[in-house]
Parts: C-alpha cells; sequence; structure tokens
C-alpha cells in the first residue's frame, strides 16, 4: 500500500505543480565512461554533482547511432517507426512532416521552446528545420559532424550552420559549442519567466573531429587523449553555464534538466569514447552502443528529496521523454496522425523514476534485429551484431586497446539484468528463451517505418539541385526542397 501511496502523491503533486521548465542536454558520442557520472576520476564535476543532485538512469537506452536517436526523442518514435538512418539533408530522412514534435506538444501547452546546436532530425525539406517543427528560434547545424570552427561538413562539401529560417553567415570560425552556449544564454536572459522554458540544446562535443580552444587542454592528460579530455570539460563548463543562467534568473527551482548521450562513445580508428565496463560502442547494439549516460536533475518539487541521490533502473527509451514532458505540461501525451503513419511509441516514464511505480516500459526495441524483453519473468536482451564494434574497451582506452568480443553474427541472449558486460551467451543453452526473442525481433521488424520511403513530402514540391543551393547561398548547406510557387 505504501508504494500505491507514493505514486498517488507524486500525481497529485504533478497536477497541481505548475508546469516546470524543461531543459535537454543531448551530447554527442559520449562514452559511458566519459563522464563522472559512472567514473569518478573523468574531468567532469558538473555532470557528476548534477547526477548526484538527481536520478542516474542506469537503463536509459537510444539508438546506436546519431540521427536516429534524434529523430526517436524529437517524435516520440522508437527509430524502426521514424528514421534508422543517418541521410544527410540532401535526401529525405530524419522526422516526417505528419508527426508532431515534442516541441509541437509542449508549444501547444504555453511553453517557449528553443534549439541549440545538432539538429540531424532531417533537412532535407523546408518543413522540416527546427523553426517548423514547434520550435521558437534555431541556432545549430542540420547535419552529423562537421569541422567545429569552420563548420564544413565534407559529405556535401559545404558549411552548415543554420539561424532560424536562413543560413547562419558570419558565423565561420568561431567554435560551434562557443555559439551554442553564447545562444542557450541569450535565450535564458530573455526568456519571459510568466511562461515554461523549453530549451533543447545538443551539443557538438564530443564528436570528431577532435578539436577544442587550447584554455581547456590540460598538458598533463596523456597527449593521446588531451584533446579529448579538453572537449570534455568544455561540455562540462557549458552544462555549468547554462544550469548557473537559470539558477542566476530564479528559474532553477522550477526546472528539470535531463542530461543523455546520443549513443555509446566511439571507439574505433583513433577515438577515444569509453564505454567501460559495458561492451561495444557506436555502431552496435551492445550496451556500449545504445545504453546511455543519462540522468534526472534540477530544482523543480517534482523530484521528490527522497529521489534525489539515488540510481534507476528502470527501462527508459529516449522517445519516452515525449510523453513524459507532455504530462508534465499537461497535454495529450500520445500522437496519432494516421494515413499509415505509426503513431508515437513513448510512454510516460516519471512515476516510475520518482515514486517507485511499475515501469510502464517493459521491451526495448533497440534496432530491426536486436530487442531488450522479459521472458518468464527475466529481462533478457537479444542481440546480433557482428562489426567491429563488439569490443571491450579497458578503463584507461585508448591509452590500452579495446578487446575484441566473440561473434554474435548468428545471434546473442543475455540475462541483461545480472550479466551487464554481456559476457555469457545463452543462446543455446536457452533455445525456448531465443526462440522467444526472436519472435519478438521478427515482430517488431515486420512494423518498420522509414521517413521519405513513401515520398511523402507535403507541399514542400518545389526543389532544387544541392550545388545550386550553395551557390545561391554562399556555400552553405540548407534545405532543398521548399512551397511550391
Amino acid at each position: 500500500m505504501l508504494g500505491v501511496a507514493k505514486v498517488l502523491a507524486a500525481a497529485a503533486v504533478t497536477a497541481a505543480a505548475p508546469a516546470p521548465h524543461v531543459v535537454f542536454f543531448l551530447a554527442d558520442d559520449f562514452g559511458h565512461y566519459d563522464s563522472t557520472v559512472w567514473n569518478p576520476d573523468a574531468p567532469t564535476p558538473t555532470l557528476g554533482k548534477l547526477a548526484a543532485e538527481g536520478i542516474k538512469l542506469d537503463r536509459h537506452y537510444v539508438y546506436q547511432f546519431c540521427s536516429p536517436t534524434r529523430s526517436s526523442f524529437v517524435s516520440g518514435r522508437l527509430p524502426i517507426h521514424v528514421n534508422t538512418e543517418n541521410h544527410p539533408s540532401s535526401e529525405a530522412g530524419g522526422v516526417d512532416l505528419r508527426m508532431q514534435t515534442v516541441a509541437d506538444k509542449l508549444k501547444s501547452a504555453g511553453y517557449a521552446t528553443h534549439q541549440v546546436g545538432k539538429w540531424h532530425a532531417g533537412a532535407y525539406l523546408a518543413g522540416q528545420v527546427p523553426t517548423a517543427r514547434g520550435f521558437d528560434s534555431s541556432l545549430g547545424y542540420l547535419n552529423g559532424m562537421e569541422d567545429h570552427y569552420t563548420h564544413h561538413f565534407g559529405i556535401l562539401n559545404g558549411t552548415d550552420m543554420w539561424n532560424d529560417t536562413a543560413p547562419a553567415y558570419g558565423t565561420t570560425g568561431q567554435y560551434g559549442d562557443d555559439l551554442y552556449v553564447a545562444r542557450s544564454l541569450r535565450i535564458i536572459a530573455e526568456h519571459d519567466t510568466a511562461a515554461p522554458l523549453f530549451l533543447y540544446h545538443a551539443f557538438q562535443n564530443t564528436h570528431t573531429p577532435y578539436q577544442v580552444p587550447e584554455e581547456y587542454v590540460d598538458p598533463s592528460d596523456p597527449e593521446k587523449v588531451q584533446a579529448f579530455f579538453g572537449m570534455i570539460r568544455h561540455l562540462d563548463t557549458a552544462v555549468l553555464n547554462i544550469t548557473n543562467a537559470l539558477k542566476a534568473r530564479d528559474m532553477w527551482r522550477d526546472t528539470i534538466v535531463v542530461f543523455s548521450a546520443d549513443n555509446g562513445g566511439e571507439c574505433l580508428g583513433k577515438s577515444a569514447g569509453n564505454n567501460y565496463p559495458l561492451r561495444g560502442c557506436k555502431y552496435s547494439d551492445f550496451e556500449g552502443g545504445v545504453r546511455a549516460t543519462a540522468f534526472v536533475s534540477g530544482g523543480s518539487a517534482l523530484i521528490p528529496a527522497g529521489k534525489r541521490g539515488t540510481t534507476s533502473t528502470a527501462l527508459v527509451h529516449i522517445c519516452d521523454w515525449y510523453a513524459t514532458f507532455a504530462a508534465m505540461a499537461g497535454v495529450d501525451t500520445a500522437d496519432a496522425p494516421g494515413h499509415g503513419v505509426p503513431a508515437s511509441d513513448g510512454v510516460d516514464v516519471w512515476a516510475a523514476l520518482t515514486a517507485d511505480a511499475p515501469p510502464p516500459r517493459t521491451e526495448v526495441p533497440l534496432s530491426a534485429k536486436s530487442v531488450i524483453s522479459s521472458v518468464n519473468g527475466t529481462v533478457y536482451k537479444y542481440v546480433t551484431d557482428s562489426k567491429s564494434a563488439n569490443v571491450w574497451t579497458p578503463k584507461d582506452f585508448p591509452l590500452s586497446p579495446a578487446v575484441p568480443a566473440p561473434s554474435c553474427a548468428k545471434g546473442c541472449v543475455f540475462a541483461i539484468d545480472t550479466d551487464t558486460r554481456e559476457e555469457h551467451d545463452l543462446a543455446a543453452r536457452r533455445p525456448d528463451v531465443t526462440a522467444a526473442l526472436q519472435k519478438r525481433v521478427a515482430a517488431n521488424a515486420a512494423t518498420k517505418w522509414q521517413t521519405g520511403a513513401d515520398g511523402y513530402v507535403g507541399e514542400y514540391t518545389h526543389c532544387t539541385s544541392l550545388d545550386s543551393y550553395k551557390a545561391n547561398h554562399k556555400g552553405f548547406c540548407g534545405p532543398l526542397c521548399s512551397k511550391g510557387e
């Protein structure tokens, strides 16, 4: 009965409290062991303090690489129901025009909505840029990676920086994450506190290339990781400056902060992301690729005092923040556009995180070939993955090399609650479990849906070539299709 009382009390507080300010931080290619959330020796005092003051999310899942994770958060859908491709802005992808975004939801509840930093959730159509998807303002880049200073995106051989509705001319030469922090600080300084704020701040750090202003480099670090560790320090300082700005405006006491990585750290080639003790890294469905560093924090009373400093093991997928934030705002938590477009998948996880309610999510389809699901009361993971990202990174990676792991090309089964490192494959020993999980994978794969596959472009039928667009916009990239004339 005590558990029920806690859940009912939490629901009453949520219903009575005003809609909180919501700040969602998304770090890029940030490894499980790259911060003090899980590594006490990492150079991130701010992240460690915020996590210690809030709730660590030990089972927070994302996609194995960039754009699908971002599309999932923005749309409230599992990646397999919105986008599993990393397409550049010259191709269809990201979030379908018919889907209502998390910014649309919060804007309908009276929120001021702002996007800062990396977008990568579709920009082939002018109707897919952030200010056309429910955000009041936007500053950032539309694609997946670029030089931190020149903003050059090699795949499209152009400059990628976007400000609201047009290329952000005049920004070349400025460090990307410095630009983004300055914009977020300005948004907070100018915000009318009579309305709740939704700030989606997506860092460029710690994505390659490894570049950072010199003042963040510690020469006592091993030379091999000096730039990477400097990028981590820059990210941590950025979070400190943004949270301090909220405190200076007396907004912190009404703020919920969620921090997550978009995928595991990248550990291939000369990359330095470290996912110790987990198996795998970016581009892998092993835990190191999809079990993101994440926590909830902030000054809001929606986080009970008794839950601060705890760790939640509830299953959470990044798409769940769509429904969770909508519930906090007091608006419908679902989106069902019809016409063959998948409905939203996210579930409200707040009571599970803060009031010991039963976790509403009991399965996580990680991709069209991997799943976490319960079989006879035990949580198992089925994963098919034979890529080179199938490794274990040691504590001191990349100073010591990654250790190759056995192939799972034919499918592996792990009792993931007790075998966090995915060391003991049960596929042969538990054929009943293997068959049940394979059935779930097949059922999920049968529902797969990709933005752009049906050719839908809405009113955005007036298209130009990439070369023509760049020639007319000083070498900058942008949406190739606009509304027909």
